[in-house]
């Protein structure tokens, strides 16, 4: 309710959360009416830092990244897609990935 306030007053509109995780309500100045968003962190979470982290991987993996930054997150990264995938797949903690001496 302090979210919906503090954006719509007493007017009605939508109030939106974006972060770590999104969430979308409509707002009619009086009561908060849930919207249809948010499948959690794997099946969704659209603009949390593990959504924008596997498109980057992925887009480094698949080699869709524009040449000039696949070279500079490869030189900084080193990644494979074998350790990616054991990273991901086969360690415990995927969403705290460690890779050499840096958390992701």
């Amino acid at each position: 309710m302090a979210s919906a306030y503090a954006t719509c007053g007493h007017e009605k509109g939508l109030c939106c959360i974006l972060g770590t995780g999104s969430n979308i309500s409509f707002f009619d100045g009086e009561d908060i009416h849930a919207g249809k968003h948010g499948l959690g962190f794997i099946l969704g979470d659209e603009g949390a830092g593990t959504w924008f982290g596997r498109a980057l991987i992925t887009d480094f993996l698949y080699g869709l990244m524009p040449e000039d930054i696949h070279t500079l997150f490869n030189n900084t990264y080193q990644l494979t897609k074998e350790e990616v995938i054991k990273n991901v797949y086969q360690k415990p903690a995927p969403n705290s990935y460690r890779h050499r001496s840096r958390v992701f």
